[in-house]
């Protein structure tokens, strides 16, 4: 089972409070990846910029595998907070923690970030870009299929089982 977990800025998702019982969603998915459709169990926690475990992060991390960071590319705020979720993961994750950069709400017409500004920011954090709608579907699948690939490919390899 692969567990990702999502970082989002501010304008991206559900907003958080201390008030709920958990800021964060835990939701079990089964996905086909690659060209020999392997099947792979992913645990996804969207934490929707939760700074919930700010006391105990690297419990956050643990058995992380991958790490979707999302940003609204209407919404500047949003942009500039994923260098913070970058560098929690820099100090949390395992260092071969598989990561993509998602510009969200591409169908709207209200472009803050630029698709190019956000490229730059994932060849920086070498981490995958892609822009995706959760309106639309476009490329929401791609998302989890890229990542769940990307690293499953990475722990076979590591394993020698490749």
């Amino acid at each position: 089972m692969l567990k990702k977990v999502f970082k989002t800025g501010s304008g991206t998702s559900k907003a958080s409070s201390r008030d709920k019982p958990a800021d964060y969603d835990v939701m079990i998915r089964m996905l086909l990846v690659g060209d020999a459709g392997k099947r792979v169990k992913l645990q996804i926690w969207d934490t929707a910029g939760s700074f919930r475990y700010q006391g105990n992060p690297a419990g956050e991390f643990r058995g992380v595998q991958a790490v979707i960071l999302v940003y609204s590319i209407s919404d500047r705020r949003s942009f500039h907070s994923i260098r913070h979720w970058l560098q929690e993961v820099r100090a949390h994750a395992i260092p071969q923690v598989n990561k993509i950069l998602v510009g969200t709400k591409c169908d709207r017409t209200d472009r803050m970030v630029s698709e190019e500004e956000g490229r730059k920011l994932a060849e920086e954090a070498g981490c995958l870009f892609m822009e995706a709608s959760a309106q639309t579907a476009e490329n929401v699948q791609a998302v989890f299929t890229t990542v769940a690939g990307e690293a499953l490919h990475r722990i076979l390899k590591e394993y020698g089982k490749q």
